[in-house]
């Protein structure tokens, strides 16, 4: 890279009794550091540098306050973008070596630009002696438009041997066709979706499906911004890797070791996830009675019986499945339908000769026979309404019946 350049960063930086700080149009640059726990160990795993600053006022300002400083000019987009990553490094510096992440954000502009300017992050690292795999760059990729130039991007970075993570995904037109196509090693889920989840019932539910998919993408993930013990509920809720956020642990001047976690914040959230709600009792409950009643011997009135022995459990239908998946007789429905079904799928409701060998609940049960099976929510076909299934596959003189309740899971009943 051009001497010059590199020497202008670097005189950018003072050096004071503890710490670096930076300088940049008046204003000066400290470095703080937040936490990143992964939920599995109950111990950081990293940080992320972020940026405070000191306008020549004395006012203390944001990190929004000093990225916006160089406006539209292009060059100096790039240079404090270089200026806080080397801020940031010169800090991690001064602390002893462990086996801990450096969270670094890119600035997009920079990812896609920086080359105009040459070379710079490697000579960085190696100026003051910072691996490059103890690097998670931080792209974030809503930020660029063109794909070829994200691609590139990714491509410098993963070469020199750093680790790549997706930013804020879930946030504006974040999209799963750039998590396919970059690849990143972690993807960070924006707060607004953590929020979202601990709002919004609908949200909470969606959210553990989001994690798995990017995990099975090949991505660890990140849930970021977490404030509330009730958003760290959500977090308990999924299989998330890591997490990040004031609940957990605040920004600190230092970079620091391995720490673990508050036992106190683990204790709050794995309590409260484990503590069961007053509706997952009631579908426990439903649950026993479905195994006492595949115990008997039916009658040839099984209407008779399961209203007998479901009616005041609440449960919307009930039904028996053969080994292949086939529904083996009608319905038998213990609720008006018309309460919470959707006429508009009236033509789908009747699933007399239906076969559900897809549906999960069928599937665990055939696999675990004589053992209570409980789905996750999901939409009935037949009526449009989001509903749990309780089953339980028996073997039966001739045949494996497959007995199956549908519990509302509805917003309205949960």
């Amino acid at each position: 890279m051009n001497n010059g350049y590199f020497k202008d960063i670097l005189s950018r930086l003072e050096r004071r009794d503890d710490c670096f700080v930076g300088h940049f149009s008046g204003y000066l640059l400290e470095s703080v550091f937040q936490p990143i726990f992964s939920l599995f160990h109950c111990r950081t795993g990293g940080a992320e540098a972020l940026v405070r600053g000191i306008a020549p006022d004395g006012r203390r300002v944001s990190a929004m306050e000093v990225l916006a400083l160089p406006g539209q000019n292009g060059g100096e987009r790039v240079f404090l973008d270089r200026l806080l990553r080397a801020l940031h490094l010169a800090n991690l510096s001064l602390r002893r070596k462990e086996k801990q992440w450096l969270f670094l954000n890119l600035d997009p502009y920079a990812a896609v630009a920086g080359r105009e300017y040459g070379s710079f992050f490697e000579e960085i690292l190696s100026h003051f002696s910072v691996l490059p795999s103890q690097v998670v760059v931080e792209i974030l990729e809503s930020g660029i438009d063109d794909e070829k130039s994200l691609s590139e991007a990714g491509a410098y970075y993963r070469q020199i041997g750093c680790l790549l993570a997706v930013d804020d995904f879930g946030a504006g037109h974040s999209n799963f066709d750039r998590i396919w196509s970059f690849k990143p090693d972690l993807v960070k889920v924006d707060r607004s979706m953590i929020q979202g989840a601990a709002e919004n019932k609908r949200i909470r539910r969606l959210l553990p499906g989001i994690v798995s998919l990017l995990r099975e993408s090949g991505a660890l993930v990140v849930l970021e911004g977490v404030e509330t013990e009730t958003e760290a509920r959500v977090v308990f809720e999924t299989e998330a890797d890591f997490v990040q956020g004031f609940y957990f642990a605040r920004p600190s001047s230092v970079f620091s070791g391995v720490t673990p976690m508050s036992e106190k914040r683990i204790d709050e959230s794995l309590l409260s996830v484990l503590r069961k709600d007053k509706s997952e009792e009631s579908i426990l409950k439903i649950g026993e009675s479905l195994l006492s009643f595949s115990k008997k011997m039916i009658t040839k009135n099984v209407e008779d019986d399961v209203r007998s022995t479901f009616n005041d459990l609440g449960i919307i239908r009930f039904y028996m499945l053969d080994r292949q998946g086939f529904q083996r007789g009608e319905t038998v429905t213990l609720r008006d339908v018309k309460n919470f079904c959707d006429s508009r799928f009236d033509p789908v409701q009747d699933a007399k000769g239906a076969n559900w060998a897809r549906r999960g609940y069928f599937q665990s049960a055939i696999n675990n026979k004589g053992v209570i099976q409980i789905s996750p929510p999901y939409l009935s076909l037949t009526g449009a309404h989001l509903c749990r299934t309780v089953s339980i596959a028996v073997e039966g003189s001739s045949d494996v019946v497959v007995f199956c309740v549908d519990v509302d899971w509805s917003d309205a009943s949960c």
